[in-house]
């Protein structure tokens, strides 16, 4: 199921009743809204509410979230922890976020080696790592290690986002956007990729008018962004 045909069937589902959505802390919550069908129950006048999908057991802390994580699951671009759970508040480490991204965006296998000391031959997320190096979506910190099981930041988790959708040749203009009041901290290989994924409401801030561009990122907000390039076209 490819994201637009998605995007239409659950056009009606899901009611926006905050601000744009994003990876940032709490930004872009929706607000879930029954569906009533009359058509697809026999034998009865009665309208009747459609329940809301649930792939998980823990997604009611994070209802802004949760139209993206169902799309991701029902993608094969994420899983559980096997218990029926996502775990949304959990922190999200550089490769899990690059794994959901070359899932996400198809991104091809490379036989390219790579050359990190801490991704051994047989890691299982080395294949992942191998397809974003091959289209420089990733690099390597420093270049001679990936950052196997550190916690991305939230720039990177911009500048990984912003490097997939411009694949291809995609036009990245960045439309308008307010500065942070911590715009200084934000390092200046990211800030392109942060305000253009800000200026399309892909990514927002921490409140406050802060973006903390160093603060870790959770599962929940990384889908909900990955979801976001998505929407527009990024695939």
């Amino acid at each position: 199921k490819t994201a637009e045909q998605y995007k239409k069937e659950n056009s009606s589902k899901v009611t926006p009743s905050g601000g744009s959505g994003g990876g940032g802390g709490g930004g872009g919550r929706t607000s879930i809204s029954p569906v009533t069908d009359y058509n697809v129950y026999e034998n009865t006048d009665e309208p009747q509410t459609q329940p809301q999908k649930e792939t998980f057991n823990d997604l009611k802390n994070v209802p802004w979230a949760h139209e993206a994580i169902e799309y991701l699951a029902e993608n094969d671009v994420i899983n559980g922890d096997g218990n029926g759970n996502f775990l949304p508040d959990n922190n999200i480490t550089r490769e899990e976020f690059v794994k959901m991204i070359v899932l996400a965006f198809n991104i091809a296998e490379s036989a390219d080696s790579i050359s990190f000391n801490d991704v051994p031959e047989d890691d299982y997320f080395r294949p992942f790592i191998s397809a974003a190096v091959s289209q420089n979506i990733v690099k390597g910190k420093p270049e001679s290690d990936f950052g196997i099981g550190d916690i991305i930041t939230r720039q990177d988790m911009a500048v990984i986002v912003y490097r997939t959708m411009a694949l291809g040749g995609k036009s990245m203009d960045c439309g308008e956007y307010t500065e942070f009041g911590d715009s200084e901290y934000i390092s200046d290989y990211a800030k392109d990729s942060v305000y253009y994924l800000v200026s399309k409401g892909i990514l927002n801030g921490t409140g406050e008018n802060m973006f903390s561009p160093l603060g870790a990122a959770t599962r929940a907000q990384a889908a909900k962004m990955i979801y976001g390039a998505l929407m527009m076209g990024g695939k």
